[in-house]
């Protein structure tokens, strides 16, 4: 199981690098963000204050799909005996978005 949150710092820092000029480890550390950061750039440069919600759920299924390339997981996912899951914990409110896989 992948779990983002609702508040992420790092997916905030992602969306505003501008502020970590003076954090270069925590810029250097977001390069493992790129894939996410791509995807916002091509997919959500129309929203308009839910820029961070997306950012955070995209970065959850980029995960998951990282995690895929592990040969053990693979395997697992190959035979059926492994699966995925994909969610984001609101802090606010105790919600939990569910990656439902079968209605995409």
């Amino acid at each position: 199981m992948v779990c983002g949150h609702t508040d992420c710092g790092a997916m905030g820092a992602l969306l505003h690098q501008e502020k970590l000029q003076e954090l270069p480890a925590v810029k250097a550390w977001l390069q493992h963000a790129e894939t996410t950061m791509r995807i916002m750039k091509n997919l959500y440069t129309h929203l308009q204050g839910d820029e961070f919600a997306a950012a955070i759920r995209e970065n959850v299924l980029v995960q998951l799909d990282h995690l895929k390339t592990h040969p053990a997981v693979a395997t697992g996912l190959r035979r059926g005996n492994l699966r995925l899951h994909g969610w984001v914990y609101s802090i606010g409110t105790g919600d939990v978005w569910v990656k439902d896989w079968e209605n995409k």
